[in-house]
């Protein structure tokens, strides 16, 4: 088993015990300082968030997927493009 493989494993064993680990704990250790520390030093000027948030919305969401859907079909051809719309829709 090679290095690759190894790493593999090991990322895989990490991310099965946070999540079991999340199950039973409120936050992790560093949940809270970090967000804090963010909205700390980030400006007070919203506008950018609220334009983000206003994406969700018709016709912008039709537009990302639009958008989505084609970069996929770009990359990855037409079963690309149909994963990302099939994804979307979860």
């Amino acid at each position: 088993m090679g290095l690759r493989e190894k790493a593999w494993i090991v990322l895989f064993v990490a991310a099965v015990v946070l999540t079991i680990g999340a199950r039973y704990t409120v936050s992790f250790p560093r949940d809270v300082p970090v967000p804090r520390f963010v909205q700390w030093i980030a400006p007070t000027l919203t506008g950018w968030a609220q334009w983000i948030s206003s994406t969700a919305e018709l016709p912008w969401n039709l537009l990302l997927l639009a958008l989505t859907a084609g970069l996929s079909w770009r990359l990855d051809g037409w079963r690309g493009a149909a994963l990302a719309v099939q994804l979307s829709w979860v």
